[in-house]
C-alpha cells in the first residue's frame, strides 16, 4: 500500500480554528439574540411548520420531522457496517428493513465507551453527491457532506470539512480469548461484557467473588440483558448444567443427526471423544460444521485442532458455512493468522501481549535472554513506539510529515491507525439511498468500514433537546413546549423520558411570540443544509431568553453555565433600561430557578454576575419539621442536584458515622411533586441535625455562572447588564425591520386600492377594455393608457373576476384608502422603543410567573462540625454479652444474660478474637467496643467492613488472662486441632491466616471438657496440643467419656 507524504502540522493548523468555531458557534453555547442553541431552534421552528399550536404529535414523528433541517447528523450509505453488541456485525439497510431497537457501542461526554441503544434506523432520502474518506488501512466510508465524524482529540468534523492527515477516533475489537475486548482512545482494553457489567449496575464494580454470566452461553453477545452477576459457584453450576445439555445435543447430533452414517464412516474416533472430552464441546460443532460440508477430519488433524481449542468458532463457523475453509489444515492456518496481532517472528512471541494491551514494552525484562533476541524484541517494541508517539502527537496536534514518513517503514503496524489519506467528493450519475438512525442517551455510535475496525459517527438526537424544553421536565422557568406522557423530572436522574414513540409534544403559547412574525424577516430564513427547506437563524424573542432559561454547554475550549431570572422581572429590567433606569438589580436581584429552594443573597456574589458574567448564588433547600412522627422534609432543592444525590450523600455520610441520629431516608417523588423524608431519632437535635445536612450533602450548594455565549458569530463572557444592552441593540434593528416591512406592505396594498379607485371614474370602459382585448399584454396596456395607472395597479385591476366588476365591489374596496393612510402614517411614528416596551408589558402579564426561589438577606450560616476529643478510658472492666452479636456494658452488669448468650466480665485492656470461614482471625479491643450498642457483624447489616464478600464470622473468642491459659478446638471435616489461645496474643490486628479456612467449628476448651459439635462428641483429654496454627491436625477419635 503506497502512502503520501503530508504535512499533516500545518493541514491542521488550517483547518482547526474553522472546525473549532463551528462547533462552538453551532453546536455548544446558546446566542445572545435569541438565548437558543441551534438544535433547540430547529426543534421549535419544526414543530411550527406542523401547526403544533393547541395540538399533540408523537415525538417520534417531531425527531423525525427535525432531522429534514437539522445537518448535525448527516447520512451513511446502507453498506456502511454497524458492530452491535449481540457481537455481530449488519448493514444499516439491513438495519432498515428490521426496524427494530439494538444495542451499540458508543462514547460518553468523557470519551469512554459505554453501551447505548440504538433505534429507528431510516432511510432519509436519495442523493448523487457523496464524500469517500478513505482510510489508512485500505477503507473506504461513504456519507454525506454534513456527517459528522469524531477526531482522536475529541472534536467532531463534517465529512466534507475532513482533510488528509486527520485521525479519527476508534475502537479496536479483539475475540482471541472467545470474548470480545474492546479498546480506544480512552478506554483501556477491556472485556466488553465488564463494559456491559457496569452500565447495568450503575457503574458499581464486580464484587469480590462474582463473576457476569452470559445467559444464553454466547460470549459474544454482550447486551445487557444476556449478563448476569452470578457467585462463583452459581457461575460454575451454570455451565455445569448447559455443558451437560451441550454433550446430550452432541451425542444426538452425532449418534443420530442427519450426518451421523458419514461421521460413522469417517471418523469413528470422534465418537470416543464426545463420550469422553465434554469439556471440548465448542470444538464438535466446529467438526459437525467441517463434515456437512465435506470436508474430512483425521484423527491427527483434530488432535492438532485441540491444541489450539481458543478460537473464535462463531467466526470460523461462519467461514466454514461461506466454504471460506476448503481443508482442516486451511482451518488451522486461519487459526493461527487469528491469534496473531501484528506477523512478528516466533522468537517475538514475548512482546506480542505487550504490543497487543499497548504497553510499550514497560515491565519487560530483557535480562537472561540472547544478545539477537534482545534486538529482535526490541525492533518490535520500537514499532510499536512509531504508532504511540503517533497518537500522543496527534493530539496535541503538532506532529507533521516526519511521523507519517517513519510509518512508511512499518505499513503493516500502522495498519491499526485509522486515520485519512484521502477525501473525494463523488457525484454520482444515479442517485442512491443514505440512512441514519438515532441513538439514546449519547448523541454517536460505532459504525465500521469492515470487520476489522470501527470509527466513532455521529447518530442525530433531537428528542432530549425536546424533553428539556418540556413544561413536565420542569428544567426552564419559561417552557417552550407542553407535553402528554413521561419526560422525566429535573431534579431527579431516575426518572427518564418513556421512548419518543410513547411520548407527544404541542407548542406552548409563549411560542406565538417567537414565531409569529418571522415572516417579516425574509433575509433570515437560510437553506437547510441540503437546500431542501428554509429555516430561522434567529426566532423573534420579545425577551432576553438567554436570562430566562438556564443553559449549560460545552465546546473546544468554551463552556457554559447560565443561570435563569423570573420572567416578569426580567421584563420591568428591560423596560427600566430602556426607559434610562440602570439600577435593575433592586427590580431583579437575584436569579430565580424551576426547582425553588432559597438563595442566599450576597452583594458581591451578585454583583460579579450582574457585571462579570462569573460569580456564584447558593441554593439552600427548603425544609419543612413534622414533629410528631420526628421526620424533616425536604419540599424544594437547588436547582443543580437531584434526589438521588442527596440521599446517596446521606448515606455515605451514615455509613461514616456522621448521621448516627438518621433512621431512615424516602424518596416520596410522586404525582403530587417533590419530596425526600428523612426520618430521625425522637432524641435527636433536629437544629444540630439540619446545620449538619446543610454541610455535608447538597441540599446547600453552590450553582457557579459562567456566562459565556454566542455573539457576531465569535463566543465572548459578558455580565447581565451587558447582556440586556446588547439585546435591547438588536432588538430594536429587528423592530425596526418588522415596522419597515408592515409600511412596505400597508404602501403595496395603498398601490393598488388607488389604482383601482381610478377605475370608478368609468367601469364601463375598463369592462371594455377587459374584453375587446386580445391578449394579456393588450389588456394591461389598455388600462395603463386609458386610467393612468402603472402595471403594477393594471395587473390587480385585471386579475378581479368580471362579476366583480361593478361600482359596489370597487367603493368597498377604496373604503380602505383612508385607514391605510392613516396606519401607514402611524407606523412612520411609531419608535422601536416603544413597541418594544409593549412587548414586554405583555410578555409579562400573560407568561409572567410568582418568583420560585425565594430570597433570604438574612440567614443562619453552618457552623462547621466541632472536632470532639473524646477521652478514651482504658482502665477498669466491662461485661461482654458474646452470641449472634457483642454487647458490651461498662462495668460489672447484673442484667439478665439472653439466651444464646455468653456472659463475660473482662479488662478493657482484653481483647475478643474473631474466627471467620475463610480461616482469618481478627482482633478487637474491649475498649473500642460502643458501650450499650448491639455490634453485628453477620446478615445484612455488615458493620465490620474488612469482611469480604461470602465471609462471615463464625467464632468469637475472648482473650483475657484467664483464657490464655486455654486452648482452642477446632473441628475440620475429619480431622481435628487444639492449638494454645496464647498463640494469638500479639499485636496484629488482622492474622490473614489464623487458622485452616475449612473449620466447622471453633470453640474455646478446657483439658478435659466434653461437648458435642454436629451430634458427634467429643472429649478434649484424647487429642494433644499442637502450636502450629494451620496444622492438619489429627483424626477424629471415638469417643471415650473418661
Amino acid at each position: 500500500m503506497h502512502i503520501t507524504d503530508l504535512e499533516v502540522g500545518s493541514s491542521i493548523r488550517d483547518n482547526m480554528m474553522l472546525m473549532s468555531l463551528e462547533a462552538i458557534t453551532n453546536r455548544a453555547l446558546p446566542i445572545l439574540e435569541d438565548g437558543l442553541k441551534p438544535s433547540q431552534r430547529k426543534v421549535l421552528y419544526t414543530m411550527k411548520t406542523m401547526g403544533l399550536f393547541n395540538k399533540l404529535a408523537k415525538s417520534a414523528n417531531v425527531e423525525g420531522q427535525t432531522m429534514k433541517i437539522h445537518a448535525h447528523s448527516g447520512c451513511l450509505t446502507g453498506d456502511t457496517k454497524m458492530f452491535l453488541l449481540d457481537g455481530t456485525f449488519k448493514q444499516l439497510d439491513e438495519l432498515t428493513e428490521t426496524n427494530e431497537s439494538h444495542w451499540v457501542i458508543s462514547v460518553n461526554d468523557d470519551g469512554k465507551i459505554v453501551p447505548a441503544l440504538a433505534r429507528d434506523f431510516r432511510k432519509t432520502k436519495n442523493t448523487a453527491c457523496l464524500y469517500e474518506i478513505t482510510l489508512s488501512n485500505g477503507h473506504v466510508i461513504k456519507a454525506t457532506g454534513n456527517h459528522q465524524f469524531r477526531l482522536i482529540n475529541g472534536e467532531w468534523l463534517a465529512a466534507d470539512s475532513i482533510k488528509a492527515g486527520c485521525i479519527l477516533d476508534y475502537a479496536m475489537l479483539n475475540n482471541e480469548s472467545g470474548y470480545n475486548t474492546i479498546y480506544g482512545n480512552k478506554t483501556h482494553k477491556t472485556e466488553l461484557h465488564r463494559l456491559v457489567d457496569l452500565y447495568n449496575h450503575d457503574n458499581n464494580a464486580l464484587p469480590k467473588g462474582y463473576n457476569v454470566h452470559h445467559v444464553d452461553e454466547n460470549t459474544t453477545n454482550n447486551t445487557p440483558i444476556n449478563l448476569k452477576r452470578l457467585t462463583v459457584a452459581e457461575h460454575r453450576e451454570a455451565h455445569k448444567m448447559s455443558q451437560r445439555g451441550g454433550i446430550a445435543a452432541s451425542k444426538v447430533l452425532f449418534n443420530g443427526g442427519k450426518y451421523a452414517e458419514r461421521i460413522k464412516e469417517k471418523n469413528s474416533f470422534i465418537m470416543k471423544q464426545v463420550n469422553s472430552q465434554s469439556h471440548f464441546i465448542k470444538s464438535f460443532h466446529i467438526i459437525s460444521e467441517l463434515i456437512k460440508n465435506d470436508i474430512d477430519v483425521t484423527e491427527l488433524e483434530y488432535e492438532k485442532y485441540r491444541k489450539c481449542y481458543r478460537i473464535n468458532s462463531p467466526k470460523i463457523e461462519n467461514m466454514i458455512k461461506r466454504q471460506q475453509i476448503e481443508s482442516f489444515e486451511d482451518l488451522l492456518d486461519k487459526y493461527n493468522n487469528h491469534k496473531s496481532f501484528i506477523n512478528y517472528p516466533d522468537e517475538l512471541k514475548v512482546v506480542k501481549k505487550t504490543v497487543i494491551n499497548k504497553n510499550l514494552g514497560r515491565g519487560y525484562s530483557f535480562s537472561n535472554k540472547s544478545d539477537e533476541h534482545k534486538e529482535k524484541c526490541k525492533d518490535a517494541l520500537r514499532k510499536i513506539n512509531v504508532i504511540s508517539t503517533f497518537k500522543r502527537a496527534a493530539i496535541r496536534h503538532s506532529f507533521n510529515h516526519e511521523y507519517l514518513s517513519r510509518l512508511k517503514s512499518y505499513s503493516e503496524a500502522s495498519k491499526s491507525l485509522p486515520y485519512v489519506i484521502k477525501v473525494e467528493k463523488k457525484n454520482l450519475k444515479k442517485e442512491v439511498p443514505v440512512y441514519d438512525f438515532t441513538v439514546d442517551s449519547c448523541a454517536n455510535a460505532f459504525i465500521s468500514a469492515s470487520e476489522d475496525d470501527n470509527l466513532l459517527v455521529c447518530a442525530h438526537n433531537s428528542y432530549s433537546t425536546a424533553v428539556n424544553m418540556t413544561r413536565e421536565k420542569e428544567s426552564l422557568l419559561t417552557p417552550f413546549i407542553f407535553g402528554k406522557g413521561s419526560f422525566g423530572k429535573v431534579y431527579s436522574s431516575a426518572m427518564d423520558a418513556a421512548a419518543p414513540r410513547y411520548s407527544e409534544l404541542s407548542l406552548a403559547p409563549i411560542c406565538h411570540e417567537m414565531m409569529d412574525k418571522l415572516y417579516m424577516h425574509p433575509e433570515n430564513m437560510v437553506d437547510n443544509y441540503d437546500g431542501t427547506l428554509k429555516e430561522p437563524v434567529l426566532l423573534s424573542m420579545p425577551f432576553p431568553n438567554i436570562l430566562a432559561n438556564p443553559q449549560s454547554g460545552i465546546g473546544i475550549g468554551f463552556a457554559c453555565d447560565f443561570p435563569s431570572f423570573n420572567l416578569a422581572e426580567l421584563c420591568d429590567a428591560c423596560i427600566a433600561v430602556l426607559n434610562g433606569n440602570r439600577n435593575i438589580r433592586e427590580i431583579m436581584p437575584v436569579p430565580d430557578f424551576s426547582t425553588g429552594a432559597y438563595v442566599l443573597y450576597k452583594d458581591e456574589d451578585v454583583a460579579d454576575i450582574f457585571e462579570n458574567g462569573s460569580g456564584k448564588v447558593t441554593l439552600r433547600a427548603k425544609l419543612s419539621i413534622d414533629k410528631d412522627n420526628n421526620v424533616i422534609n425536604v419540599d424544594e432543592i437547588p436547582y443543580n442536584t437531584t434526589a438521588e444525590s442527596i440521599i446517596d450523600s446521606i448515606q455515605k455520610c451514615y455509613d461514616k458515622g456522621q448521621f448516627p441520629e438518621i433512621l431512615d431516608v424516602k424518596d416520596e417523588i410522586g404525582i403530587d411533586g417533590f419530596r425526600v423524608s428523612i426520618e430521625h431519632k425522637r432524641s435527636a437535635d433536629v437544629k444540630a441535625l439540619i446545620n449538619k445536612l446543610y454541610l455535608l450533602t447538597p441540599l446547600q450548594s453552590t450553582f457557579s455562572c459562567n456566562m459565556t455565549l454566542v455573539y457576531n458569530n465569535r463566543p465572548a463572557k459578558m455580565g447581565v447588564y451587558e447582556i440586556i444592552d446588547k439585546w435591547i441593540e438588536h432588538r430594536k434593528a429587528w423592530v425596526q425591520d418588522e415596522i419597515n416591512f408592515e409600511i412596505a406592505e400597508k404602501e403595496d396594498k395603498l398601490h393598488l386600492l388607488k389604482g383601482l379607485a381610478q377605475i370608478l371614474l368609468n367601469i364601463d370602459k375598463a369592462v371594455e377594455i377587459v374584453k375587446g382585448s386580445k391578449s394579456d399584454d393588450e389588456v394591461i396596456s389598455g388600462l395603463m393608457n386609458e386610467f393612468s395607472i402603472d402595471d403594477i395597479q393594471a395587473e390587480y385591476v385585471a386579475n378581479i373576476k368580471l362579476r366583480n366588476f361593478n361600482e359596489e365591489y370597487v367603493l368597498n374596496r377604496t373604503k380602505e384608502i383612508t385607514e391605510l393612510e392613516k396606519a401607514i402614517k402611524k407606523l412612520k411614528k411609531t419608535k422601536p422603543i416603544d413597541v418594544m416596551i409593549d412587548d414586554l408589558n405583555r410578555v409579562r402579564d400573560t407568561y409572567g410567573i410568582p418568583r420560585k426561589t425565594e430570597i433570604l438577606t438574612e440567614w443562619e450560616e453552618v457552623k462547621p462540625l466541632a472536632k470532639e476529643k473524646k477521652e478514651v478510658k482504658i482502665d477498669g472492666t466491662s461485661t461482654l454479652f458474646i452470641g449472634k452479636d457483642i454487647r458490651r456494658v461498662n462495668g460489672e452488669s447484673r442484667a439478665k444474660t439472653p439466651e444464646h448468650y455468653e456472659k463475660l466480665v473482662v479488662d478493657n485492656r482484653d481483647s475478643i478474637l474473631l474466627f471467620t470461614n475463610k480461616g482469618r482471625c481478627f482482633k478487637i479491643f474491649v475498649h473500642k467496643i460502643k458501650p450499650n450498642i448491639a455490634h453485628e457483624f453477620e446478615g445484612g447489616l455488615v458493620k465490620f467492613k474488612e469482611l469480604e464478600m461470602g465471609e462471615q464470622i463464625i467464632a468469637k473468642i475472648p482473650l483475657t488472662k484467664e483464657t490464655k491459659s486455654k486452648t482452642l478446638f477446632i473441628v475440620y471435616d475429619k480431622k481435628v486441632a487444639r492449638i494454645p489461645l496464647d498463640g494469638f496474643d500479639n499485636s496484629r490486628r488482622l492474622m490473614s491466616k489464623g487458622i485452616r479456612p475449612d473449620a466447622v467449628d471453633v470453640r474455646l476448651v478446657d483439658d478435659d471438657e466434653i461437648f458435642e459439635v454436629n451430634g458427634q462428641k467429643f472429649n478434649t483429654s484424647q487429642y494433644s496440643i499442637t502450636k502450629n496454627r494451620l496444622a492438619q491436625g489429627v483424626n477424629i477419635r471415638k469417643f471415650v467419656s473418661e
